[in-house]
């Protein structure tokens, strides 16, 4: 069983979908903190040839409270969600798919929970839903292991819990991970390297790394499902794992 552990992200890039294809199983971070300027309630997207962020704004609340502990503003739900769709529609308006990708952006924003974790994997899931990726996701807090392990060591006993026999994580992960620590527990360690690739956004040059949005706005159903198979999957030494 292939097992990847991640945090919540919102509207992802392609790489976190691409993770999630190469899985059987996902757990997703409910119970750790959250943390400021990462992805888990904001993204980027494409506005007259460049990026900008969007942003799901969170009540200010104890640093040490957990992800699933925060919640989305009154603002937010009242006023914001609306602003961030109309941005969005506004910078898309043009793009070739925009008539399919509108109704997955309106459902993601019309959620009605104020719960943060919720909030975001509601969206994840219409997403893996509309791509057709088939992954069990599990939220991490269901998942009985010693509170006290961090790091390497709470990954390996999330995966012992799990009776995973691969953990996949991102490409950006690989400094943190030792081979020999996963092999000790006859697990296979697997980074996920997203392949170059680009297509047209409207007239202007490339920008790489946006949300999964920007992806579905240019291309069509069949061509984004076929970029997220454009992965390899590598060992620390940057090695393809066949």
């Amino acid at each position: 069983m292939n097992l990847a552990i991640m945090q919540p992200y919102f509207l992802p890039y392609i790489g976190y979908l691409q993770l999630l294809d190469s899985v059987d199983k996902l757990i997703l971070y409910d119970n750790l903190k959250y943390t400021k300027k990462g992805w888990i309630n904001r993204n980027r997207y494409l506005v007259n040839g460049d990026w900008k962020y969007f942003t799901v704004s969170l009540e200010k609340d104890s640093d040490f409270k957990v992800i699933s502990e925060r919640n989305v503003t009154l603002e937010f739900i009242s006023k914001g969600r609306q602003d961030i769709l109309r941005k969005l529609k506004g910078a898309y308006g043009r793009a070739p798919y925009f008539s399919e990708v509108e109704p997955i952006l309106t459902e993601v924003f019309s959620y009605e929970s104020a719960n943060l974790f919720d909030y975001v994997l509601n969206s994840i899931k219409l997403l893996i839903d509309w791509l057709e990726i088939e992954v069990e996701i599990i939220a991490s807090s269901t998942v009985e292991i010693p509170p006290e392990l961090t790091g390497s060591d709470m990954v390996l006993s999330y995966c012992q819990a799990m009776k995973a026999t691969s953990y996949h994580n991102p490409i950006g992960g690989v400094s943190l991970y030792s081979q020999s620590d996963f092999r000790r527990q006859n697990i296979d360690l697997k980074f996920i390297q997203t392949r170059n690739f680009s297509y047209r956004q409207f007239d202007s040059d490339f920008v790489t790394n946006l949300s999964i949005i920007d992806v579905m706005m240019f291309n069509e159903k069949d061509e984004v499902k076929n970029l997220l198979e454009q992965y390899d999957l590598v060992d620390n030494d940057f090695n393809k794992i066949l």
